[in-house]
């Protein structure tokens, strides 16, 4: 299915990352959306919160969210949006749910990939 928009909006976002800023797209079409979210801090959201003031809307008023990827930079404000649909990636769920066994699973897999690579114990606790 096509929609012609009517506008597509930048929103620059900035992260404490090394990658710097991160840009996340407000969408006015048949329905309203926010590709990505930016970074779950403090100045993040009073950004992103002011530029859809600046665009005329409200956080209230996003329709749906579109996160391109889980990095945290992507979808840090998505609970922000809690009457939103989002749409992503099945495995996206992992990340926002912040399922415990995931996160449990997901470091003992790097603790043993680094510790097979060379690093010990006393590296990995930096």
């Amino acid at each position: 299915m096509t929609v012609k928009t009517e506008k597509i909006h930048c929103i620059t976002i900035p992260t404490p990352f090394l990658v710097g800023p991160v840009n996340c797209y407000l969408i006015e079409g048949a329905v309203l959306t926010l590709v990505d979210t930016g970074p779950k801090t403090e100045e993040g959201l009073n950004v992103l919160e002011s530029r859809i003031k600046e665009i005329g809307y409200t956080m209230n008023d996003i329709e749906q969210i579109v996160l391109t990827h889980h990095h945290p930079d992507h979808v840090g404000l998505t609970a922000s949006f809690p009457h939103a649909k989002v749409i992503g990636h099945k495995l996206n769920q992992l990340w926002l749910s912040r399922d415990r066994v995931f996160f449990e699973q997901y470091a003992s897999y790097f603790k043993t990939f680094y510790m097979q690579h060379g690093l010990n114990e006393n590296q990995l606790k930096v």
